[in-house]
């Protein structure tokens, strides 16, 4: 099957949850590292498995021919966020971002319903005897 945005030859491998992933047609010599940024995809059984690899040359040790994820080689139909460098991604990624305020915590129509009340201060005593 061709791509419908960059015209390369791909294929569908069904993974493990269900969905169907595009893949290069072609197969590329890998070699597992959880570092890695190429997204590999291992075939066992009928489901596909993901995992971080990098290019390797055929016959260096724990070199295996897998196929890849075609979303990072698609020239035309590059998403927005596939256009970061996957490093930029997990860059951004490993980024702590502050937390913003919840639209009910800042604007409740009726004020802060968890916020004590301050009563005014009390001049006079009363007693009651």
């Amino acid at each position: 099957m061709l791509c419908k945005k960059c015209g390369k030859q791909i294929e569908f491998i069904e993974m493990s949850n269900g969905k169907k992933m595009p893949v290069d047609a072609q197969k590329v010599y890998v070699r597992e590292d959880p570092d890695g940024l190429v997204q590999a995809i291992k075939v066992i059984g009928r489901y596909g498995h993901q995992f971080n690899a990098i290019y390797a040359n055929q016959g260096a040790p724990g070199t295996v021919k897998e196929y890849q994820t075609h979303w990072p080689n698609c020239a035309d139909g590059i998403t927005r966020t596939a256009k970061l460098s996957q490093m930029e991604w997990r860059k951004r990624q490993n980024e702590t971002r502050p937390a913003r305020a919840t639209k009910s915590s800042t604007h409740h129509p009726h004020g802060d319903t968890l916020r004590k009340k301050e009563l005014p201060p009390i001049d006079k005593q009363i007693a009651l005897f």
